[in-house]
């Protein structure tokens, strides 16, 4: 077994993965494992998959093993592959002062409204702007409890 036949046997269709959604979560809704386990493994298994797709050496020899197919959009393995451009534009080489200024003025406003939101989390009650008889209130606050891991 190589390590990549781990990833082989999982699906790779859309009705597979559905398939396998459904499987998973009755098997951890069920009690009959680790609800932790899994968790942790999804997790590890993200970072697998995001170290992966992230390596240079892999993403340029998938795209040869791509370009041997004599064109933009062909089939293969059971799904439909594209190679595209990305374009990404750098513009610190324009020399444009009026985008600088705007950048600098989109970064300023940033900084003022998270101090505003800061400010406005500091409030306990309500209050009366005397300037413009605006009621301000504090923000409404909702939290989602979750589960943070940290792998070794």
């Amino acid at each position: 077994m190589n390590t990549l036949s781990t990833i082989t046997v999982l699906p790779s269709t859309n009705d597979e993965i559905n398939h396998f959604v459904e499987s998973a979560k009755a098997e951890i809704l069920s009690g009959n494992t680790d609800p932790l386990v899994i968790k942790r493994q999804l997790k590890a298994f993200r970072e697998v998959i995001k170290n992966l797709e992230e390596d240079e050496e892999i993403k340029d020899y998938i795209l040869t093993e791509a370009l041997k197919y004599n064109g933009k959009t062909f089939d293969h393995a059971c799904c439909k592959f594209q190679i595209r451009e990305t374009p990404v534009y750098e513009y610190t080489f324009c020399n444009d002062s009026e985008l600088n200024q705007l950048k600098a003025k989109l970064e300023m406003i940033k900084e003022q409204v998270k101090a505003r939101e800061k400010w406005l989390q500091s409030l306990k009650e309500p209050f009366t702007n005397e300037e413009t008889g605006e009621i301000i209130k504090p923000p409404a606050k909702k939290s989602t409890t979750v589960i943070a891991i940290t792998l070794t």
